[in-house]
């Protein structure tokens, strides 16, 4: 079997961690699509539709760190789901835990 090359992580910042979380788990396409949700009430989602990726450690409870710099990779919901799922395959021939899919959101405008 070919070897994975690693993809680097960033962890996430101090006032990401603050905030609570969510993941959301369900089939969707008849894949398995694990989504991380920001449970503050003063955000709302970005009708953006722009999504980032990530992956919540195994080795460390509540460690959550990002893939591709924490930068949005794509606007499209089919390719989230792609780039999920093969996130999801690295994650599990590293053992690193479980990879998720975030969409971004903004605050709410006072």
């Amino acid at each position: 079997m070919k070897e994975i090359k690693d993809i680097p992580t960033i962890p996430f910042s101090k006032r990401e961690l603050a905030c609570n979380y969510e993941m959301t788990r369900f089939i969707e396409g008849d894949k398995q699509f694990c989504v991380l949700v920001e449970t503050d009430p003063e955000s709302s989602i970005n009708t953006g539709n722009m999504w980032k990726f990530g992956v919540l450690h195994s080795s460390q409870p509540k460690a959550m760190s990002w893939f591709f710099h924490g930068r949005v990779q794509t606007r499209s919901r089919v390719e989230a789901r792609r780039i999920y799922s093969l996130l999801q395959v690295y994650c599990e021939a590293k053992n690193l835990g479980e990879a998720f899919a975030h969409k971004v959101r903004t605050k709410k405008k006072k």
